[in-house]
């Protein structure tokens, strides 16, 4: 019995380190994800013609969607007990909001892409490579 004691006790530190890894993994791919989902909406909605600015947001997020994927298949695989409440907070907020982006951009470009067949169809792509990197 007194075994068994001794191993939670060993165990403990050992799981609670093993949580603090996994949240800084976390962190980083929050991270990332909030730096793409804000580079693709600067590209889109800071440019002067939108068309170029939906291509160049595109090819950003080719050159970044595996890692992505990656990244959010790693997330969604993960367990409660492997995060922290704070962190799981934090990575459902950060979903959330990539989750939106696309349909910020849309609402935001709504005029330009009613007038613009070719752009809305190239932001219509944007946004479903965008949730299928996301695994949405």
């Amino acid at each position: 019995m007194h075994s068994r004691i001794r191993l939670a006790l060993i165990l403990a530190p050992l799981l609670a380190l093993s949580a603090c890894k996994k949240d800084s993994a976390v962190q980083e791919s929050i991270d990332l994800l909030g730096k793409h989902s804000k580079e693709i909406t600067t590209k889109v909605t800071g440019a002067a013609d939108k068309t170029a600015g939906v291509a160049d947001a595109q090819k950003y997020l080719d050159s970044n969607k595996d890692d992505l994927s990656k990244r959010m298949k790693e997330i969604s695989e993960l367990r409660g007990f492997q995060v922290s409440e704070d962190m799981q907070t934090k990575m459902s907020s950060a979903l959330v909001d990539a989750a939106f982006m696309c349909g910020k951009i849309q609402v935001d470009l709504m005029t330009e892409t009613m007038a613009d067949p070719a752009l809305d169809g190239a932001l219509g792509k944007l946004c479903k490579d965008w949730e299928a990197a996301m695994n949405l």
